[in-house]
C-alpha cells in the first residue's frame, strides 16, 4: 500500500505536465460528412488558440526513390569539434556524414532488407563488421590485421573550401589509412583511441603492401582492443595535406573526407549545413533503388535545438524530419496531436545504475548481505508498471547492453537461478533480516552522487530504502563536477552512472574506466573475469556469435547479477518519430555500433507528399 501512495505523490508532481495530454481529445476531432474525413490539429505555439483544419491527404509513394530535397535533423548541442583525434567522437556530431569508418553497419541487413537488425540504437558487435572504406580484412596471425582498401574512393571536392581544394578530390589509398591510424593510435595523446588502447599504441607497426593494402601489427594482447576501437570509434580518412597545413581538422572549414556529404556551413547555436557529395562511391545496396548512386537528398541541415519542448515542436510542425528518444509522456501527446507521423517504439539496453564503491571495507556496502538487502528492498515491477507506465524491462538493465545485442546476451529473470530470482523478488522482510545479520539492524545512511535529472528516479529508490531503515542522501552536482568525479572514480560511497559493460572487453569489470565505478578491477573479484576476456576475444575473432552470446548470457551475467555490484535501473521504452514524407526510413538511429547519422545517405524525400501536406 505504501508504494501505491508513493506513486500518487509522484503523479501529483507531474500533474502540470500531464494537463495538456489530458486535454488531447479536444485537440483532435474526427467528423464524417459526405465521406470526407477532417482532423483538427494543434497549431504552432504562436497560434495556439487558433484552430487549423486540414483535409487528410492520401498520397501513394512513388515506386522508385527520388533525388532532391533536404533532410532536416536536430542536435541537442553544438558540435564541440570536428576532429576525432582532438575531440571525443561523441561530440563531433556531424563527422560521420563527411568522413567514414573502416567498417560500418550493412543497410541491407536492416528493415530495408533482411530485417536482421532494427538499427534503432547502437547494435550488435558483429553487425558493424561490414566493409566500408575497406572492402575486406583478415587476421593473418594474432595481432596482425591486413586491410584491403576499396578502390575508387575519392575525397570530396568542395570548390569553395580552401582545405578541400588542397586535397583536390584525389583517391583514398593505403598511405591515407596508415596516416590516419597512426595519428589516432600513436601520435595524438588526446585521442580517445590512443587513451583506450595503450598497449596497441606502444607496439603498433604499419606496412604499406601496395596502393590498396595495409598491414597493422600490434602486440597480440592488444589485438582485439585495437581492432575494436579503430573499427567502431573513429573515422579513418583524414587527409594528410590538411593536417600538415592546419595542424588538425577541429575547425569546421578544414573538414575534408570521403563521406556522403560535404560540410559547407556552421553557425554556432543555429545549424550545421552539409550538401551532397557528387563524387561519393556508394550505391544503394537493396530495395527498389538498388544500384542507385547515394545519397538521394541534396543535403542535410542539422538544427541546433537544446530545449526538448522546442525539438518536439519542430517535429510537430515539420521543421525537422526525425526525432528519437522521445519519452512515453511526450510520445502520447505527439501521437494524439500528430497521428500522421510514423513511429517505432524501442526498449533500450541497460546502462543507468547506482554503483556501489566496493574498495572501502569500512562502508556497509562492502558486505554483500547489505547489497542484497538494498536490492531486494526495491519493487522493480512496481517501478516499471507505474513510473515507466508499464513500458520498460528489468531484464535488459544489467549487465547487458544497448541495441541489438540485448536479446542474445540476456534472458528473463524468471529463467535465472533461484538466488537471482530472490534478488528481484521485492522482499523487505528479508532485507531487514540481512541487514541485521550484517550488523545494521537499525539501518544506516548512504550518499549517492547524481545529477539533477536523476533526482526523480532516485527519490523512488530513496522511498523504498527508507522502509528498511536506510536513509539516502542524494548529492546533486552540476555537470562539470559530476563528470570529474565520474571520470576519476572518486565518489565517496556510490554514484548514479551509466556506461555499458564493455561486452567482449568486459571493461566495466576489469578496467579503470568510468563505467566501472564500483572499482571491481581493484578487487580479487576481477580474477573471475580475466579468463573470460580471453575466451570472448577468441570467439569474436573466430566469428562464433552463438557461443559468445551464450557464454555472456549464461555464465558471466549470472555471476555479475549474484554479486550485486550495482542497483540497476529498468530500461525504458522510448519512441522514434519521423515525417511521412521521409521514405526508406524505419527508425534507424545507428548503423553498427556508433554510426549515428549514417542512415542519412539511404533515405529520400517524397517531395509530392511533403508539398501536399503544406511543408
Amino acid at each position: 500500500m505504501k508504494t501505491r501512495i508513493l506513486w500518487m505523490v509522484i503523479s501529483g508532481l507531474m500533474a502540470l505536465s500531464l494537463v495538456a495530454a489530458a486535454c488531447g481529445p479536444a485537440l483532435v476531432e474526427e467528423t464524417e460528412k459526405e465521406g470526407e474525413k477532417k482532423v483538427i490539429l494543434q497549431a504552432e505555439e504562436e497560434e495556439a488558440k487558433k484552430e487549423v483544419v486540414v483535409e487528410e491527404v492520401e498520397v501513394v509513394a512513388p515506386d522508385t526513390p527520388q533525388y532532391g530535397g533536404w533532410l532536416y535533423q536536430s542536435l541537442k548541442n553544438d558540435p564541440r569539434g570536428w576532429d576525432e583525434a582532438v575531440t571525443l567522437h561523441f561530440w563531433t556530431y556531424s563527422n560521420q556524414l563527411t568522413n567514414q569508418m573502416l567498417l560500418d553497419g550493412d543497410w541491407s541487413r536492416g528493415p530495408a532488407g533482411t530485417g536482421e537488425f532494427a538499427w534503432t540504437s547502437g547494435t550488435s558487435v558483429f553487425a558493424d563488421k561490414t566493409p566500408n572504406l575497406v572492402e575486406s580484412y583478415e587476421f593473418i596471425k594474432p595481432g596482425h590485421i591486413r586491410w584491403h582498401i576499396r578502390p575508387g574512393i575519392y575525397f570530396g571536392l568542395n570548390p569553395d573550401s580552401e582545405a578541400s581544394r588542397l586535397v583536390g578530390g584525389r583517391e583514398y589509398t593505403a598511405e591515407d589509412l596508415k596516416f590516419t591510424l597512426k595519428r589516432n593510435l600513436v601520435d595524438m595523446p588526446r585521442s580517445y583511441v590512443h587513451r583506450s588502447v595503450p598497449l596497441g599504441s606502444e607496439t603498433a607497426e604499419w606496412t604499406v603492401i601496395d596502393k590498396y593494402t595495409l598491414d597493422l601489427a600490434v602486440h597480440p594482447d592488444a589485438a582485439y582492443n585495437t581492432f575494436y576501437f579503430l573499427k567502431v570509434w573513429s573515422v579513418a580518412d583524414y587527409p594528410q595535406e590538411v593536417i600538415e597545413k592546419y595542424g588538425d581538422m577541429n575547425e569546421w572549414r578544414n573538414v575534408v573526407g570521403t563521406g556522403a556529404f560535404l560540410l559547407t556551413d556552421y553557425v554556432p547555436g543555429s545549424a550545421v549545413t552539409l550538401i551532397r557529395n557528387p563524387n561519393f562511391w556508394q550505391t544503394d545496396p537493396v530495395g527498389p533503388g538498388k544500384g542507385n548512386q547515394l545519397p538521394y537528398v541534396d543535403g542535410v541541415r542539422q538544427l541546433i535545438i537544446p530545449d526538448l519542448s522546442t525539438r518536439l515542436a519542430a517535429l510537430r510542425t515539420g521543421r525537422i524530419d526525425t526525432l528519437r528518444s522521445v519519452s512515453l509522456e511526450d510520445a502520447e501527446f505527439t501521437m494524439l496531436n500528430n497521428p500522421g507521423l510514423d513511429k517505432i517504439k524501442t526498449i533500450g539496453g541497460g546502462g543507468s545504475r547506482i554503483s556501489f564503491r566496493l574498495d572501502k571495507p569500512d562502508l556497509p556496502q562492502h558486505d554483500i548481505r547489505v547489497r542484497k538487502a538494498l536490492h531486494m528492498a526495491i519493487d522493480f515491477n512496481e517501478i516499471v508498471d507505474t513510473y515507466f507506465g508499464g513500458e520498460g524491462s528489468i531484464r535488459y538493465a544489467w549487465p547487458c547492453c544497448g541495441g541489438g545485442d540485448k536479446e542474445q546476451m540476456t534472458k528473463p529473470i524468471e529463467e535465472r537461478s533461484a538466488e537471482i530470482q530472490e534478488l528481484y523478488s521485492f522482499n523487505p522482510a528479508k532485507s531487514k533480516e540481512l541487514l541485521t545479520e550484517a550488523g545494521y539492524p537499525n539501518g544506516f545512511k548512504i550518499q549517492v552522487v547524481a545529477q539533477a535529472t536523476n533526482v526523480d528516479y532516485l527519490s523512488i529508490i530513496k522511498f523504498f530504502w527508507e522502509q528498511i531503515g536506510v536513509e539516502m542522501e542524494i548529492k546533486v552536482l552540476e555537470s562539470g563536477a559530476y563528470s570529474n568525479i565520474l571520470n576519476t572514480r572518486q565518489s565517496d560511497e556510490t554514484i548514479y552512472n551509466g556506461g555499458f559493460p564493455g561486452f567482449i572487453r568486459l571493461g566495466s569489470f576489469v578496467s579503470d574506466v568510468y563505467s566501472n565505478s564500483s572499482m571491481i578491477d581493484t578487487l580479487d573479484e576481477v580474477k573471475f573475469f580475466e579468463p573470460y576476456v580471453i575466451q570472448l576475444k577468441d570467439l569474436f575473432f573466430e566469428g562464433n556469435e552463438e557461443e559468445l552470446y551464450r557464454v555472456y548470457r549464461e555464465e558471466i551475467a549470472d555471476h555479475v547479477l549474484s554479486r550485486v555490484y550495482v542497483i540497476p535501473t529498468p530500461s525504458t521504452a522510448t519512441y522514434i518519430f519521423w515525417q511521412p514524407w521521409l521514405e526508406n526510413y524505419y527508425g534507424a538511429a545507428s548503423l553498427g555500433w556508433t554510426s549515428w547519422p549514417q542512415y542519412s545517405k539511404y533515405v529520400w524525400i517524397n517531395q509530392e507528399l511533403k508539398e501536399e501536406l503544406g511543408h
